[in-house]
């Protein structure tokens, strides 16, 4: 054992001489705590023009909620509807929500179905994505006044009491009811709660990011060590030790790497428990340092392995749960490190996964010979 930590220091000590190394090193926490810094800044994706030309109480209230609120969606507020249809013509906006003169009148006519004409006017350059989630959180503002609507309906139709009761009897009555409790409650596989913040979306990709950093970290080493057997630079050991010799070189760039990912989760806020963290990283670098001399080992030179790393990066970000969870060709995304480690964040069925894969993969590791290598 202690052979091993001597031949891991001597063999680290070689790769933090290299400058690019320690640079990257130190950009990885520091590129990280900048996303989170721009995260809590303007982390909207979807520009809406809000117009509420009207003194109608039910607009205004609307108004206050969309402009208040913390989501994908910006709204810019504009004076008249001209204004709002202008700045969609000219891609200032990519929607414009015009709020109804009439928006609780409409409101009430929608509620004891007598048909409307409708409370919001919604103009639109082209149908997106984005913009579908966007009607989402309009639906949203719109619903505490529906549902006072349906209330006070419900109040004077079946409950006789009289249409011309003042607002306040209605809205004193309606607060009576309302409930503080949440009606969805969001966690992950492991019961933890998950975050629904409004800017999570610009940094929930830095971990999967960091996860593919890690693997090309680790095919990194591995085409430095092709360097090293072209070489011959351990040559003098024995042929036994030769063979895990690899892993051991592989392991000294990543474990690094891996504890600059590691401040960098901590600096995107993202990091979870500290135990579970770091047992799961020594976890993945086993995988990775497994992987990557696979990878060698089936390449063959340096050359294929350097042609390799873009159709595996772009694999990585296509096929992991990384922007998207896509089930796409599901035996490939199986191969694949990164799938496990993301999975394995809040799942321990992934964790056992992970280290079935390092065991399933070790074994041709180390029994495919390597090109050029003496025995």
């Amino acid at each position: 054992m202690r052979r091993f930590f001597r031949w891991y220091a001597l063999l680290t000590k070689r790769l933090l001489r290299k400058p690019v190394f320690l640079i990257l090193l130190c950009c990885v926490p520091l590129l990280a705590g900048a996303m989170a810094l721009v995260a809590k800044q303007d982390s909207a994706v979807v520009t809406v023009a809000l117009v509420c030309d009207t003194a109608d109480p039910s607009a205004l209230r609307v108004r206050d909620r969309l402009l208040h609120s913390d989501s994908l969606v910006r709204c810019t507020e504009y004076a008249t509807e001209a204004e709002g249809r202008a700045a969609v013509a000219q891609s200032r906006a990519d929607a414009a929500w015009i709020l109804r003169d009439s928006t609780a009148d409409e409101l009430q006519r929608f509620a004891s179905g007598r048909g409307t004409r409708g409370a919001v006017l919604v103009v639109e350059r082209e149908d997106t994505v984005f913009l579908r989630l966007a009607r989402e959180q309009l639906a949203a503002a719109l619903y505490p006044e529906a549902s006072m609507a349906l209330f006070r309906s419900f109040l004077i139709e079946r409950l006789n009491v009289p249409e011309d009761a003042p607002e306040e009897f209605f809205d004193r009555y309606y607060q009576t009811k309302i409930m503080d409790e949440p009606i969805i409650v969001f966690s992950h596989l492991d019961g933890s709660a998950l975050d629904t913040g409004g800017a999570e979306h610009l940094v929930a990709p830095v971990r999967g990011l960091l996860a593919v950093l890690l693997v090309l970290t680790g095919l990194a080493s591995a085409m430095y060590y092709c360097e090293d057997a072209r070489r011959e630079t351990f040559l003098r050991l024995p042929a036994a030790r030769r063979r895990a010799l690899p892993l051991l070189c592989h392991l000294t760039a990543l474990l690094p790497m891996a504890l600059a990912v590691l401040l960098a989760l901590w600096a995107a806020g993202l990091l979870g428990s500290l135990l579970r963290e770091l047992g799961l990283m020594l976890l993945y670098c086993l995988a990775l340092s497994v992987f990557s001399e696979l990878v060698r080992k089936l390449c063959r030179s340096q050359a294929a392995l350097g042609a390799a790393l873009p159709v595996l990066t772009a694999a990585m970000l296509a096929l992991c749960p990384i922007f998207l969870d896509l089930n796409l060709l599901a035996p490939v995304r199986h191969l694949l490190p990164p799938y496990y480690y993301l999975n394995a964040v809040h799942s321990d069925t992934y964790v056992w996964q992970l280290a079935l894969f390092t065991l399933c993969a070790a074994i041709p590791a180390l029994a495919i010979p390597g090109r050029g290598e003496r025995g």
